[in-house]
């Protein structure tokens, strides 16, 4: 099952429509969003210019994306992290993100994960219980019906 956007994430009105969907659940004790690839930097970058509240953002890159650092930047001891993507397909790109933090050192607790929807079978209640065991929270956010 592949789900196209019936919006376009990438165009001004859309993204700031999409922005206050995630910012309407977005817990207030987030400090720090973390993503991956366009969709997720796009909805990241966006909340940290929406919000009004100060808020950093750790982009980590894609296993086959070039750069001069692969480095995670902006998790400091003591933040409440939230990841945020578009959807959760297969689960394996929040398990790399997962994966990739649980390496750095550091005293911050990842606490949710903020998607529009579970594009894996309408498996929601998998992947809640996974993250649960984790002790994270899987928001939800539904800005395409």
């Amino acid at each position: 099952m592949i789900i196209e956007y019936d919006i376009d994430l990438y165009g001004t009105k859309s993204l700031k429509k999409i922005t206050n969907k995630y910012l309407k659940k977005l817990p207030e004790d987030v400090t720090t969003i973390v993503s991956t690839g366009s969709s997720g930097c796009s909805i990241a970058t966006s909340l940290l210019l929406k919000s009004k509240r100060e808020l950093k953002h750790s982009y980590i890159r894609k296993p086959c994306y070039r750069s001069h650092s692969c480095r995670t930047r902006n998790i400091s001891n003591n933040d409440i992290v939230a990841i945020a993507d578009d959807f959760i397909q297969s689960g394996g790109t929040i398990k790399r993100i997962l994966n990739m933090l649980k390496n750095l050192n550091g005293n911050f607790k990842i606490k949710y994960i903020m998607v529009n929807d579970i594009n894996y079978g309408n498996n929601e209640d998998y992947f809640r219980k996974l993250y649960r065991k984790k002790g994270i929270e899987l928001i939800i956010v539904k800005w395409i019906k």
